[in-house]
């Protein structure tokens, strides 16, 4: 084979060479087209735009083989970059360069931005520069590059990353760069529309609270979580007195005002964790987690007495005088359910116009003005009906919180009685059953007065007969729950006495389901031994006594023994 000249290998290399680079443009674009599909695939995968942010910049960060990543969104009506998400800096480094505030010039120039990559002192002001260079000294990071994620009209934010050793990013990287953050913009476009989407779907948007439908959703939600803790949630319903007259004399436009005006004040009077809404019309609601009645009378009364200070002068006619009237109803004591809620918190509602306006009410004080002045039982039965097992439960303990002399009572009650049970050889199925019964033997008095429950001496005479007929109401509460049912006829019962001298029904000897007189011994332990305000506790010993005094009159003495030996 003949030789080749020095001309033929120089052009043979020279073609191996632009092979070679060929094959290096072919393999770039597919790994950019590798890179750009992950992102996009990253941020496709989910709607939520914090969730969308993190997880783009932690695939942007790995696909530039960098070290930190940060995503700002741009607000141009803040005037400033916003940090969003994070990679490799610290929440102390963070926290220095969280808000990047901008002058009028950077905001035009970031509007502007076109180029895909930048650099930071050809984009911002020297004090801009100044505190982001800072904050990527102090994450270690030597080297950076930033580019924009854009929206359809504008750029939405900036995308940077950073490497702690020395890089000369090059043209390709920041191109790379450049169409990642595109990819990321349209992430960010389609979650910040999903999120306006969702907003309008729970927000009313005259006044910026969250609508009936949400307040529904929301009530029906904690309700679920106090009882499920057992403790307490408040509502309060609120209304514009006056508001249709208003509306009449001065035309619609100025109602939205007063409405708009209204939502602002609920806003800022509230905390974080509380749910403000806009039920309808001129009525307002705000749901109050993990706040029992005071508390949110408190809250009701310093929204009235804003709202009168908000709406002062807003009419010069006193047919259109803008106030405020509210009802308080609290879970589980006024209602075991959202709808009863709703209704027990109407109902104070309109005991509060009724009433002459302007003025918060309580469900309860609303409830004892009704059915002359009184709140029967028979009426706190009828609202218990929807109850479930778990919200009996919840406001058994409510019960026993509302004095702090027995509280825990109802727990010692079903120790000592699964105790006596165990002790006379009770099947499983039955000491079950004595347990929660004894548990919830005195769920009736939550249609007992605060007054009659924490009076410091004696009842009077018509006192006693509101307190006697706890037993009934308890039983009537746990009949309407399916799963409780058999545990009625135990506490109805469980005042009755051995010798046929007790209540409800007079009941003597073995008439008393067992269960009952179980309790009965059960509760007269812990009521001895345990101290009220108008006498001290006693010891055991001096309450065993006691319980043998009283065996074949007041209690069943093959218990009393049991429950001594028990307890030896």
């Amino acid at each position: 084979m003949k030789d080749k000249t020095k001309e033929q290998l120089l052009d043979e290399l020279a073609l191996s060479r632009r092979r070679v680079a060929e094959l290096e443009k072919r393999e770039a674009r597919h790994r950019r087209v590798e890179a750009l599909y992950s992102v996009a695939q990253t941020a496709g995968h989910t709607m939520e735009l914090q969730e969308l942010l993190g997880g783009t910049l932690e695939k942007v960060v790995e696909i530039m083989g960098a070290d930190v990543g940060l995503v700002y969104l741009l607000d141009v009506a803040q005037k400033a970059l916003l940090l969003k998400a994070r990679h490799g800096v610290t929440k102390r480094v963070a926290g220095g360069i969280s808000t990047v505030e901008l002058d009028d010039e950077e905001v035009q120039k970031m509007l502007a931005w076109k180029a895909p990559g930048i650099r930071f002192s050809e984009m911002f002001g020297e004090a801009t520069f100044g505190l982001i260079a800072r904050g990527m000294e102090k994450a270690q990071a030597s080297s950076f590059v930033a580019a924009p994620f854009p929206g359809r009209d504008e750029p939405l934010g900036v995308l940077i990353v950073a490497n702690r050793t020395h890089r000369q990013f090059s043209p390709e990287d920041v191109e790379l760069l450049g169409a990642l953050g595109t990819q990321m913009g349209i992430g960010v476009e389609n979650a910040t529309r999903f999120e306006e989407v969702s907003k309008l779907a729970t927000v009313d948007a005259l006044t910026g609270l969250y609508n009936h439908r949400c307040f529904q959703e929301r009530l029906e939600q904690e309700v679920a979580r106090s009882a499920r803790y057992g403790q307490e949630c408040s509502l309060i319903m609120l209304d514009l007195d006056h508001f249709r007259v208003y509306n009449d004399l001065f035309g619609h436009v100025a109602g939205d005002e007063v409405l708009k005006k209204m939502g602002r004040l609920l806003a800022d009077s509230t905390r974080r964790e509380d749910i403000a809404c806009r039920y309808g019309g001129a009525g307002f609601a705000v749901i109050l987690p993990q706040t029992g009645s005071e508390a949110a009378y408190g809250l009701a009364e310093r929204l009235r007495q804003g709202a009168e200070a908000a709406l002062l002068g807003e009419s010069t006619s006193s047919d259109a005088n803008l106030t405020l009237s509210l009802g308080v109803a609290c879970f589980p004591a006024d209602g075991p359910s959202p709808e009863i809620l709703i209704r027990r918190a109407d109902v104070a509602l309109a005991a509060a116009k009724q009433s002459g306006r302007n003025q918060a009410c309580r469900a309860s004080d609303a409830l004892r003005q009704t059915s002359d002045m009184k709140r029967t039982f028979w009426e706190v039965a009828e609202y218990l009906e929807a109850a479930s097992a778990n919200t009996i439960y919840a406001m058994a303990a409510a019960v026993d919180a509302r004095d702090h002399c027995t509280y825990m009572h109802s727990r010692n009650v079903s120790n000592h009685a699964v105790a006596i049970g165990k002790a006379i050889g009770l099947p499983k199925k039955k000491i079950e059953r004595l347990r929660i019964a004894a548990l919830l033997h005195d769920i009736g008095k939550v249609g007992v007065s605060d007054s009659i429950i924490r009076k410091p001496g004696p009842l009077d005479a018509g006192e006693w007969e509101m307190m006697k007929k706890h037993s009934e109401l308890g039983a009537t509460i746990v009949s309407h729950i399916p799963e409780l049912g058999d545990c009625a006829p135990a506490i109805r019962h469980h005042h009755e006495r051995y010798d046929g001298g007790g209540y409800p029904n007079g009941l003597k000897g073995k008439d008393i389901p067992v269960e009952a007189r179980i309790i009965a011994v059960a509760e007269a332990y812990d009521t001895m031994t345990t101290p009220r305000s108008y006498r001290q506790a006693v010891s055991h010993e001096q309450a065993v006594e006691e319980l043998r005094g009283c065996s074949s009159t007041q209690f069943d003495p093959a218990l009393v023994l049991s429950f001594i030996h028990a307890t030896e």
